[in-house]
């Protein structure tokens, strides 16, 4: 299995219903996914912990010989070549082959021209728990051949060999929860402190992507032979389910104190199983919510997170970016490589979450190239005026202003200012809709992080998801506009993934694919690109300067800084 580059035209051909030739298929009944049993069976746990980390039971890396050379833990967990999901994948001319449950203790068939033969002795025969040891410890499979040199042959105890077999025998053997014959369930996550606006902007979106998919797999249902499925036999080479499968999409609303959001997320997802978690917006911090995901095995497919929690190990949230801590970053990528820097940047840094994550981006990004912290003085917006007029005392010939709502107030007061710095940067995702409202007076010399793309580069979204979103951000609310554009993203990296998980639906396959994936671009990023483990999709920004007059004019600075 390869990831393949999909044009946005392809992946909403896969959304209108594009598909080869209407196959039957079986119900399938959602059970406790592999990894949820394993919290209660300690073999399967453990044999989750070899394959998936190669940390045996001492909780010492298990050693290996791969071509006569040894070897140990991450290097040579399961996961890295056979992927979680033990669904196999290839690169170039190097293939892990496929072995999960169903492909391991099943023969493996002869096959003339890619056609399987039927009659006469299988090319493999079933691996047994005996000959599947075997395999592991010399290398030899249940042929009695001899492996692939890169496979490595594991010294594993008696009990460590019992669980990784017992696990394998488990890896993707059922469907995952919420897949029918007819239709994947989903869910999308919003919280009661969110704006309506906001709100609206995302499931306005989603719904529209899950309405177009779902009538257009009804024309399919109606006429499968028609030339637009025809066509999709080939590029889907044979995903046939596809096409006829709708979309389900439910809203798990979230109220109350955040310590509760744990429990309600439990009680939505026994009550309305799902195969995945797509979109979603919360005010503040994701963390409860990817917790929950990471606990639950849940796949979580680009949430509009202002605080995403990407420095937390995890697996199943993917996010589009880092939030503004990336536009923090982007800023001290910037400075560090600029010559006009010859002192360091003052940092003023107003109250709150997210000009507390802005300043971590920066801050670790401005370490890491090699200069001394730099710590921020702290503003309140009682008596900002005073504070400002103090701090502009030490004639900063640089600034960096993490503030929101207060921006134009505190450009104002620089303009007049006799002390004002020669450059002032901010980050594009603390101004929301007031961006465009800032003091003209101030644009010479103010440096915006922006990590968009620019918006003369910038296509509008498909006009079949909704006349508003054809139109230019500052004609429906750059914010409104962001939030449809996740969503929007969201489905597309969905049903990208849909046409290579071939009728697998297991929440683990569905990540391993999106892992997988080559570049996307959707209208708002250059591009979103995706590999394996990695849970930000964009990574970087553009420094620019605003343009006068009301329409969204920018020029940039700098290229698309990435970090």
């Amino acid at each position: 299995m390869t990831g393949r580059a999909w044009t946005t035209a392809a992946v909403m051909a896969l959304l209108a219903g594009c598909s080869p030739r209407q196959t039957t298929t079986a119900a399938v009944t959602p059970v406790v996914a592999p990894q949820a049993a394993t919290a209660v069976n300690p073999a399967l746990a453990l044999g989750k912990q070899l394959y998936r980390t190669g940390i045996g039971a001492s909780g010492q890396p298990v050693k290996a010989r791969i071509k006569g050379d040894l070897a140990e833990g991450a290097a040579i967990a399961c996961a890295n070549c056979h992927l979680r999901s033990g669904f196999g994948a290839q690169e170039g001319a190097q293939v892990a082959p496929p072995i999960a449950a169903d492909t391991l203790f099943q023969p493996v068939k002869l096959k003339f021209h890619g056609v399987e033969v039927q009659n006469g002795a299988p090319r493999r025969p079933a691996y047994t728990p005996q000959t599947l040891l075997t395999a592991l410890r010399t290398g030899v499979d249940a042929a009695g051949k001899p492996l692939a040199d890169g496979m490595p042959r594991f010294e594993l105890t008696d009990a460590e060999a019992a669980a990784l077999v017992a696990y394998l025998q488990s890896l993707s053997a059922e469907a995952s929860p919420g897949v029918e014959a007819k239709s994947v369930h989903l869910a999308t996550v919003v919280s009661d402190d969110v704006p309506a606006a906001d709100r609206e902007a995302m499931l306005f979106a989603l719904r529209k992507l899950v309405a177009l998919k779902n009538g257009q797999a009804e024309l399919y249902d109606v006429n499968p032979h028609d030339r637009s499925a025809r066509m999709a036999n080939v590029m889907l080479e044979g995903a046939t389910d596809v096409a006829s499968k709708r979309l389900s999409l439910a809203v798990w609303a979230l109220h109350g104190p955040r310590a509760s959001w744990p429990q309600q997320l439990a009680a939505y997802a026994k009550a309305e199983p799902v195969f995945a978690l797509v979109g979603g917006i919360v005010a503040g911090s994701w963390q409860p919510v990817a917790a929950f995901a990471e606990e639950e095995g849940l796949p979580t497919l680009l949430p509009f997170a202002e605080l995403p929690d990407a420095a937390t190990p995890g697996w199943y949230t993917l996010y589009a970016s880092d939030g503004v801590a990336q536009e923090g970053a982007g800023i001290a990528h910037f400075l560090l490589g600029d010559a006009l820097l010859t002192q360091p940047p003052a940092v003023w840094q107003l109250e709150g979450e997210l000009p507390a994550a802005v300043q971590r981006g920066f801050a670790s990004a401005w370490q890491d190239g090699g200069k001394p912290a730099v710590a921020p003085v702290q503003l309140t917006a009682d008596g900002l005026a005073a504070q400002v007029d103090r701090a502009l005392a030490a004639k900063p010939q640089t600034l960096l202003l993490w503030s929101g709502t207060e921006t134009a107030a505190i450009l104002t007061q620089l303009a007049a200012h006799p002390n004002r710095p020669e450059r002032v940067f901010i980050a594009s995702g603390l101004q929301g809709d007031a961006l465009l409202t800032l003091p003209e007076t101030a644009r010479p010399w103010l440096y915006v992080a922006w990590p968009w793309r620019l918006p003369e580069k910038e296509p509008p979204l498909a006009a079949g998801i909704g006349t508003w979103m054809a139109a230019p951000p500052a004609q429906v609310g750059e914010r409104r506009y962001r939030i449809a554009s996740m969503a929007y993203a969201a489905g597309l990296v969905l049903n990208n993934a849909l046409m290579e998980v071939r009728s697998k639906y297991t929440r683990d396959h569905l990540m391993d694919v999106v892992g997988m994936q080559k570049d996307l671009q959707p209208p708002s990023w250059p591009r979103l690109s995706f590999g394996p483990g990695q849970r930000l999709a964009s990574k970087g920004c553009y420094i620019v300067q605003m343009a006068a007059g009301t329409s969204l004019k920018l020029e940039a600075k700098s290229a698309w800084l990435t970090h």
